[in-house]
């Protein structure tokens, strides 16, 4: 069997498969908003069935349709290594993952070829051992006889599956894309503690304007700053064309200053009899 799938770099690469080789283990979305990512699983048979529909909406139709049917094994994840775990610890950890026991509900299951993503590398932890010394097991099908008791997620096999576990970074991963990271239970809690903290740090702290309200202000600013300088240019223009209009306006005043002490002087006579008193004046009324 033969699985298509986008890399990263948005180009097309191929995977195949056979449960007869080592080639065997895939791996498929969780479909959980926690936990870990991915699923994996180990195929046991590829079954090519002719099926035919008689539910509802039926319509007499016997006709069959083909389809290709994965029988797997379920793979349970043990340890769940983060992304920074994997890359900023002293020791890092790789994701950790076990065979379901076979007596236990779920431990098989049925799989749709098209939710593959593509297949993963498994790396037995050897130093932990095999499930049965013997390496004889309980079922001929699954060959468990095989099988080792942990096996680490080699997460670092490409570069497309490094770029599967940084969650949305894959431009060609188009899944991660439309749902959002899954989060395990410890990574939930720390983010809940975290957002607590940091509330309860800021308390009523007034966070500041918005971006919003800062660029609607400075229009405000700059529409009061133009009204002012139009009010200014206009009383200056008003100016102007008073002084146009009577250029003698000044000179008329001190003319009228003038003029004012003249009436002053007119409107008492007895003040030019005392200017000119001890003068005497002739017969015709003029003086020498």
């Amino acid at each position: 069997m033969r699985v298509n799938f986008t890399s990263y770099d948005v180009r097309r690469s191929q995977d195949s498969f056979n449960p007869s080789t080592s080639h065997r283990d895939v791996m498929v979305l969780s479909g959980s908003a926690s936990g870990h990512q991915f699923r994996y699983a180990r195929i046991i048979r590829i079954f090519h069935v002719n099926a035919m529909y008689s539910g509802p909406r039926w319509r007499s139709n016997y006709t069959t349709r083909p389809l290709q049917v994965l029988w797997v094994r379920w793979f349970e994840v043990l340890r769940d290594a983060s992304v920074d775990v994997a890359w900023a610890a002293a020791h890092p950890e790789l994701d950790c993952v076990q065979f379901k026991p076979i007596a236990q509900p779920g431990a098989f299951g049925f799989l749709d070829p098209t939710e593959v993503l593509r297949g993963c590398h498994l790396v037995p932890r050897v130093a932990r051992g095999p499930c049965y010394e013997d390496g004889r097991g309980h079922s001929p099908y699954a060959r468990d006889g095989d099988d080792w008791l942990f096996y680490y997620v080699n997460r670092f096999v490409d570069r497309d599956m490094l770029m599967r576990y940084h969650w949305g970074l894959g431009v060609g991963h188009v899944y991660s894309h439309n749902l959002s990271s899954p989060e395990s239970e410890q990574d939930a809690s720390s983010r809940k503690e975290s957002e607590a903290t940091i509330t309860g740090d800021m308390g009523n702290l007034h966070t500041g304007p918005s971006s919003h309200e800062i660029v609607r202000e400075d229009v405000k600013m700059a529409e009061r700053d133009n009204m002012s300088r139009a009010d200014s240019e206009s009383d200056a223009a008003d100016d102007i064309s008073n002084k146009d209009s009577d250029p003698d306006s000044d000179l008329g005043d001190s003319y009228s200053d003038g003029g004012d002490d003249g009436d002053a002087n007119e409107s008492d006579p007895g003040s030019t009899d005392e200017l000119y008193a001890g003068i005497d004046n002739d017969d015709d009324g003029s003086y020498d």
